[in-house]
């Protein structure tokens, strides 16, 4: 019986060792938002009201992106040196249709320390 609870006991440890983990890398890796989504489907209206981008550790400050669109076989580029889209942005989303992508990269962040840290590159589409 001492065995059988020895070895829940670590399963049980390891389990939350794993756990705490994945939390570690999760705080450790922020994403990008736009409107609460890192990825996937969103609509133009709201990608516009949102205004901008976010990250999922409220610690860094977005300095620096690129939003790069492809539709129709083209590709289109805006740079921002904030987390706004910049007007030249909201212009490109205006024209996009259902099933175009866009792509956020460079993303350039700043901790309150000054640390510059840069943040994964996330792919969307329009629904």
């Amino acid at each position: 019986m001492n065995m059988k609870k020895s070895v829940l006991l670590i399963i049980l440890l390891v389990f939350s060792l794993a756990t705490n983990a994945q939390q570690l890398l999760t705080a450790q890796f922020p994403k990008v938002t736009i409107a609460g989504k890192s990825s996937g489907e969103i609509t133009v209206k709201e990608i516009i009201s949102a205004g901008g981008l976010q990250t999922t550790h409220s610690s860094l400050t977005i300095t620096h992106f690129v939003f790069t669109i492809k539709n129709d076989g083209n590709s289109v580029t805006a740079a921002s040196n904030s987390a706004k889209l910049t007007n030249q942005m909201i212009g490109y989303l205006k024209s996009l249709k259902k099933g175009d992508k866009f792509y956020i990269e460079e993303i350039e962040t700043v901790t309150s320390s000054g640390k510059v840290i840069q943040l994964a590159p996330q792919n969307f589409a329009i629904k």
